[in-house]
C-alpha cells in the first residue's frame, strides 16, 4: 500500500490572524537617518558618492533593489504574507544578503580584493540593518594593532536601511576606524572595544556623524501594494 504523504507546515499554514498580529510589530526601531545632509562628504568619501549619484537614475534603482529584496522574501502570493514582520526568523537573516546580491547585480559591482566590493579602485564593504545605526562591523574593516584579525586599511562601507512600514529607506556612506566604533568601560574602569558573538562592533556616535548620507538622506521606498 503506498503510503500517504503528509505535507508540512510553512508560512501558508499559519492563520491570517497570526500574521495581522505579527504585522503591528514596528519593523525598525525609532532611529532615523537625517532628511536634508547638504555637507559635502569627506575626501575619503567623495569617489564612492560619486559613483553612485553620477546617474540620474541610480537613486530609483537602488530603491527598487531594496523593494526587490523584501518583496522576494516576503513571496506573499504564495505565502499569504505582506511584510517583513512575518517572516520567519532565519528568512530575517537572509534580508542583507539578498540585498548585496541585488546592488552587486544592478549595478554591475565587481570583487573587492579584501571586501564584498571594488568601487572606485576601493575596497568597500556593502552593510545592511533595518535598525538604524546597528549595522554590524567586521574586524577586516579597519585597521587595529590590538587583534590578530585587522584589516589591511580604514575601509569604506556602504550602509543601507530601510523600513517598510514608513515606506522609506537610506545609503549612506563613511571610512571606518576604530575610534568610530563602540567602545565600553569595564567594572575595573577600563575601556574596551564592544564587540558582539561575532566580534563585529557598532558605530558610535561619532561615527554616525562621520557617515554621508546619499542624495540627501531618508528617500522614499517604492509601496508595498500588499499593505495597502
Amino acid at each position: 500500500m503506498r503510503r500517504k504523504r503528509t505535507r508540512s507546515k510553512g508560512p501558508r499554514d499559519i492563520p491570517l490572524e497570526g500574521f495581522a498580529i505579527a504585522a503591528q510589530i514596528p519593523m525598525s526601531s525609532d532611529r532615523r537617518p537625517p532628511r536634508e545632509q547638504t555637507s559635502a562628504p569627506a575626501p575619503a568619501l567623495t569617489g564612492l558618492v560619486r559613483w553612485f549619484e553620477e546617474e540620474p537614475d541610480d537613486r530609483e534603482r537602488f530603491a527598487w533593489v531594496l523593494r526587490d529584496s523584501l518583496d522576494e522574501l516576503i513571496d506573499g502570493q504564495r505565502t499569504n504574507r505582506w511584510c517583513y514582520q512575518q517572516l520567519r526568523k532565519k528568512e530575517k537573516k537572509y534580508l542583507g544578503p539578498s540585498v548585496e546580491i541585488g546592488l552587486t547585480a544592478e549595478f554591475g559591482i565587481p570583487d573587492g580584493t579584501h571586501l564584498n566590493w571594488e568601487v572606485d579602485g576601493y575596497d568597500v564593504g556593502c552593510m545592511f540593518s533595518k535598525d538604524f545605526g546597528d549595522w554590524e562591523i567586521p574586524m577586516e574593516m579597519y585597521l587595529c594593532d590590538d587583534h590578530e584579525h585587522s584589516g589591511t586599511a580604514d575601509h569604506l562601507a556602504l550602509l543601507v536601511w530601510m523600513n517598510d512600514d514608513d515606506a522609506q529607506w537610506a545609503a549612506g556612506v563613511v571610512q571606518v576606524r576604530d575610534d568610530l566604533l563602540k567602545f565600553k568601560t569595564d567594572d575595573s574602569g577600563r575601556k574596551r572595544r564592544e564587540y558582539n558573538r561575532d566580534n563585529k562592533r557598532n558605530l558610535n556616535d561619532d561615527g554616525m556623524t562621520s557617515a554621508h548620507w546619499l542624495w540627501g538622506g531618508l528617500q522614499d521606498l517604492p509601496p508595498n501594494p500588499l499593505r495597502r
